[in-house]
């Protein structure tokens, strides 16, 4: 006997038919559906004992005030039958008030029908018959209805459902056939194979349940990563992307010497007070600060230096030596400056930091005591504000930020300095993103830094692109003591709008064209010249760089086309060693750009093999031959200074190295690279 009744109900039905559906089981036993489907449901999870297909039909239903016109009539029939026959006829209010709040719509039915007709008398209207009989249809067809016997058209059926006096409902059911292993008696399978079975063999005679193989296992007791280090992992990503080098930010503690004065950070500047920084009274004071680097920046404090006059007033050392908890990252900058300047020889460096600040500040629901701060520092000689914008423009669009805004500000290390403003599509309006500047020649030179060497910086926190991200609009829900800890589980994994293109960049099909490719130039070059058009004509503004792509993806499917073996013998034996550049800041592929391929020798020497330009499509296909492939360490060298200079540009790297290492010479190995004359980007190839 089962637990619930109508399995055993449902088996025993069943058992005398060949089929049977669970609609027409609820109709003869008067028993709601669900509770039928939930019994076949049980009969189902106990094995192969009744087949089941699900089925759907529109089913046509009366509304509560259609049941009334079958069993009252039609409004319009009630209220002809309240008019007096013979032509006396009644007055409007009067039949008003025996019709009741239905009067009036019968009465509007019962005139288009021509039933009655509404004759002026004085100050009011005469209701009489015109006819001395009608038929109710209306009542009659919802009768029959109601009894499944007829079908409406469309029009009448319109009507009756404008008239709210039937429904029309997708019914699901399902239709019950037995299955081979058909039983009246249902016994519970077991769930586990247990020793005592096998060892009297009792398992040959038991039912098991199956594997539900789509079941969800148990949750595995696992950390998860707070939306911040989410986030954190993007931008790092994009930075990385973008050429840059990770600093390290493990100095929680700074003194104020790094923290301020070598920033050129006046000592009574309103930042260092005890309202805005926090002091660290044991250690109270640090005593690593190289001397002579100290002197030259006390110098440029006081009676100024390096072109400038200081700030005129008396520099102290205590007030330098006192320990603070580092109020930005920009102190990790400086220690990193510093050490560049104390080489030999200056290298254009580019660099970042995230991590944690703190600050004194009051708490609210945009503000902690503790936040993180987004650096980036670039180094090189030559560059300028323009260098900066642009860096900037490429580091927020990859973050999905495409408009931007400069306004002049003002820091006491950067000059120029800018703020930097977003359009926030959500709120319709600009919002401060970020900080900006070149730093002052009074902290670089007496790093060292060479005369020539500017340094341009930015910053922004990693709280508000957060809670932006994920839609919160009190920082305390995110940082602190009352964080709930379901929100960190759950929170989905971030990926910000920084697609690049419509197609994957680097994938398998972008194989080096064969000399007898079907496509022609000519019509390849009609191909991006239609795309050209598209980007100047397109009100939806795709990116040069995506209506780029999606050329090079038209071309990649023709090529695509041709046969497997003919694909093997390119990559084997043609061109195992393939590349391909774009230039994102124009949009299309990089062209002339000089390619040398070097291979790492048994002394540890790079050997010269061959070099190459890139094609009109940015690719080069036939840097090596199958047979000179071996296993070993390669280097591709990319002369992008020549390429910029020839564009009347200048780069901040004058050559690319990508270095791997090969170990299954048969295959195909892919370097795409994604260039601009601020960084570049290399992605994992075929």
């Amino acid at each position: 006997m089962a637990a619930n009744p109508l399995i055993d109900k449902v088996l025993e039905y069943l058992s005398h038919t060949e089929t049977v559906d669970t609609l027409q089981l609820a109709t003869e036993w008067e028993e709601d559906h669900q509770r039928i489907v939930g019994a076949v449901k049980s009969i189902q999870s106990s094995g192969d004992i009744i087949e089941v297909e699900q089925r759907s039909e529109v089913r046509t239903e009366l509304t509560l005030e259609g049941r009334e016109f079958v069993s009252k009539g039609s409004h319009e029939a009630i209220l002809f039958a309240a008019v007096p026959s013979g032509g006396e006829g009644i007055l409007l209010p009067d039949l008003m008030k025996i019709t009741g709040p239905n009067g009036k719509i019968g009465m509007s039915k019962a005139m288009q029908a021509g039933w009655i007709k509404s004759v002026k008398e004085g100050n009011s209207n005469r209701v009489v018959r015109l006819k001395e009989s009608i038929e109710d249809k209306v009542q009659e067809t919802l009768r029959n209805v109601a009894a499944g016997t007829t079908e409406l058209d469309k029009a009448t059926m319109a009507e009756y459902k404008k008239r709210k006096l039937l429904v029309q409902n997708t019914v699901v059911f399902m239709v019950l056939r037995k299955a081979r292993g058909f039983t009246t008696v249902i016994e519970k399978p077991e769930t586990d194979l247990t020793p005592e079975m096998i060892a009297s063999g009792d398992w040959k005679t038991k039912n098991f349940k199956a594997y539900n193989f789509d079941a969800l296992g148990t949750p595995i007791p696992a950390g998860h990563l707070h939306p911040l280090m989410k986030v954190r992992s993007e931008f790092r990503s994009v930075l990385f992307e973008m050429g840059f080098s990770e600093m390290p930010t493990n100095r929680f503690v700074e003194s104020s010497f790094w923290n301020f004065d070598a920033l050129f950070v006046p000592q009574k500047h309103p930042a260092r007070d005890a309202q805005d920084t926090f002091f660290v009274s044991q250690p109270s004071t640090c005593n690593s600060i190289p001397e002579d680097y100290m002197n030259r920046v006390k110098a440029a404090h006081e009676g100024g230096s390096y072109g400038s006059s200081g700030y005129g007033s008396n520099w102290k050392k205590e007030e330098a030596l006192k320990n603070v908890m580092r109020t930005h990252t920009t102190a990790v900058s400086a220690r990193m400056l510093y050490e560049i300047g104390q080489k030999k020889e200056f290298v254009p460096t580019k660099l970042f930091s995230i991590d944690r600040v703190f600050r004194n500040e009051t708490l609210d629901a945009t503000h902690l005591a503790e936040f993180h701060q987004v650096e980036g520092v670039v180094a090189d000689k030559g560059i300028n504000l323009g260098h900066l914008i642009g860096i900037m423009k490429e580091f927020f669009s990859r973050l999905g930020i495409k408009k931007l805004r400069f306004k002049p500000a003002y820091n006491p290390y950067t000059e120029p300095s800018m703020e930097v403003f977003a359009y926030h599509e959500g709120l319709k309006k600009w919002v401060e993103v970020g900080n900006s500047g070149m730093f002052r020649p009074e902290m670089l030179l007496p790093m060292g830094l060479p005369e020539d060497v500017r340094v341009i910086a930015w910053g922004l926190s990693l709280e508000r692109p957060t809670m932006i991200r994920y839609g919160y609009d009190n920082i305390r829900d995110l940082v602190g003591p009352k964080v709930d800890l379901g929100m960190v589980y759950k929170s989905p994994i971030c990926r910000l709008d920084k697609q690049l293109c419509g197609h994957s960049f680097g994938c398998s099909c972008n194989i080096q064209k064969d000399e007898k490719s079907d496509a022609s130039t000519e019509e390849e070059e009609a191909s991006l010249m239609s795309a050209k058009a598209q980007v100047r004509n397109s009100d939806k503004a795709k990116t040069r760089l995506q209506v780029i792509a999606n050329h090079l993806a038209l071309q990649n499917n023709k090529h695509s086309e041709k046969s497997e073996e003919k694909q093997q013998e390119n990559m084997d034996n043609a061109n195992p060693l393939t590349s391909h550049i774009l230039d994102t800041s124009r949009g299309r592929p990089a062209a002339g750009v000089l390619v040398k391929l070097f291979k790492r020798g048994a002394d540890g020497n790079w050997v010269f093999i061959t070099e190459q330009s890139t094609n009109n499509d940015g690719r080069i296909g036939n840097l090596i031959s199958g047979a000179q492939f071996t296993p070993a360490i390669y280097k591709l060298n990319f002369d992008t200074k020549s390429y910029f200079t020839s564009k009347g540009e200048k780069t901040f790297y004058p050559f690319i190295d990508v270095i791997f290492e090969i170990e299954k010479p048969e295959e195909h190995y892919h370097v795409p690279i994604l260039l601009n004359a601020y960084g570049f980007s290399t992605y994992r190839g075929s």
